[in-house]
């Protein structure tokens, strides 16, 4: 137990030697068990910005009941794979999410969100929103489809508006 409490503490220090020996051996992908849970290490690793950001949606909107796109923190951000729905570049950023008919809760979708500047597509239709979505439209600069269909939104402020007719005209 002492070296897995060990491990743990040197998670950090883990991650750059598996990248060390990645590029010296030409790996792409590497699994490292600590306290009997597999952490798998390859070339991708999600933005930290970006991985925050998707924890603080995950646990908002009730990410332990999500019905088909159920995503994964235990390899922190090392694997795409844990992020279905979510569309990254070659540098980690997320691009797109596609959470639509997945059970998304909650009554704000205020994510905090203004690292996601990337995300040039959203969709979160079909699902049990409702609220004033005008707290993450605003910081997602770059957003050019958004589909919040099927939901039960309360509030559109001017700025959602026009950012939404930005889309139409």
């Amino acid at each position: 137990k002492a070296s897995a409490l060990f491990l743990l503490g040197h998670y950090t220090e883990i991650s750059a030697i598996t990248s060390i020996i990645q590029e010296r051996i030409s790996l792409t992908h590497i699994t490292v068990t600590v306290n009997d849970t597999p952490v798998i290490y390859d070339e991708f690793q999600v933005e930290p910005n970006d991985l925050l950001a998707l924890k603080n949606m995950y646990n908002a909107w009730g990410g332990t009941n999500w019905t088909t796109k159920k995503w994964s923190f235990e390899n922190n951000g090392h694997s795409k794979d844990d992020f279905p729905g979510v569309t990254f570049d070659d540098n980690g950023r997320v691009t797109a999410i596609d959470l639509e008919n997945n059970n998304l809760v909650g009554e704000t979708f205020d994510i905090y969100s203004p690292q996601l500047s990337e995300v040039t597509s959203l969709n979160l239709s079909r699902n049990k929103r409702t609220g004033d979505i005008s707290k993450i439209v605003p910081s997602m600069t770059k957003l050019q489809m958004l589909n919040l269909s099927y939901n039960r939104l309360t509030e559109l402020t001017d700025l959602v508006i026009r950012r939404i007719l930005r889309f139409i005209i």
